[in-house]
């Protein structure tokens, strides 16, 4: 089962139901749909590393002035 490694049980249930209401063209198969979500979780991925590293830096800061306590 190769659809199994790409996208889980979840995915397809919620793929086949989006075309049954239309929203993906019958033209279109599981894989394009997939590599769409694949591409906007990247996205997020993307963003909320940057955002993670920007807390870092400001923890490291922080841990500067004020020694070695824990925020």
């Amino acid at each position: 089962m190769e659809m199994e490694k790409i996208g889980g049980k979840r995915a397809k249930e919620s793929f086949f139901q989006s075309k049954k209401k239309g929203m993906i063209s019958s033209g279109s198969t599981m894989n394009t749909s997939l590599l769409k979500t694949r591409k906007f979780r990247d996205k997020v991925h993307k963003l909320g590393n940057k955002a993670k590293t920007k807390i870092s830096k400001v923890c490291i800061l922080l841990n500067g002035i004020y020694g070695r306590e824990r925020l």
